[in-house]
């Protein structure tokens, strides 16, 4: 017997994502500067929207998910786990950040921000280093290895504060190099509360 729902899901989740990632792709196109002019703070913008929106959707299909069953993700594992349900370490943050139960809480948007800022810090200076830093942190928080957590985040801190004491505009504005490493400084807190809380 044929499953209609998941027949329609596969055709039509298809062509929807087929469709995003054309959009994408022609979004692309407008990095060109010899057609287009922008500043930094309208990719930031951009980006940050995308991100906000992809978040939304990606929430609705774990909220669906999860009225029937429960799951728990790792990178250092090759599938999923069913057992506790665990948000990527990203959103884990964000709750954090506006969690009631934080006295250093933030409102929403400034704490979607400070994920938009972690971002583009590691996109523009940190991966071209040659790999994602912050790929790391789900071994070391899995291994509870807690020197290698400070050390990450002391030298990501440093890089920030010799930009800003440098007034290095190269990649990011001054005033964003200001925000990332405030951002950063309570990632290092979240994460490191991870490390002693799971």
């Amino acid at each position: 017997m044929t499953n209609k729902k998941r027949e329609r899901f596969e055709k039509v989740a298809a062509a929807r994502v087929t469709k995003t990632l054309d959009m994408l792709r022609l979004l692309k196109n407008c990095s060109n500067r010899a057609n287009y002019d922008y500043t930094e703070q309208y990719v930031d913008k951009m980006f940050a929207e995308i991100d906000r929106v992809l978040k939304e959707t990606r929430e609705a299909y774990a909220h669906e998910l999860s009225k029937n069953k429960t799951y728990k993700f790792s990178f250092m594992k090759d599938n999923i786990h069913e057992g506790d349900y665990s948000l990527s370490y990203e959103d884990r943050f964000l709750k954090w950040l506006i969690s009631p139960d934080n006295p250093k809480r933030l409102a929403k948007n400034t704490a979607g921000s400070y994920v938009s800022y972690i971002k583009t810090v590691n996109r523009k200076l940190f991966c071209k280093t040659g790999y994602d830093i912050l790929a790391l942190i789900p071994e070391f928080v899995e291994t509870k290895n807690i020197t290698k957590i400070n050390e990450m985040f002391a030298a990501m801190d440093s890089k920030l504060t010799e930009r800003i004491t440098e007034a290095d505009e190269a990649e990011i504005p001054l005033n964003s190099l200001n925000n990332a490493r405030a951002a950063l400084r309570r990632y290092a807190e979240f994460i490191k509360s991870l490390v002693i809380t799971e």
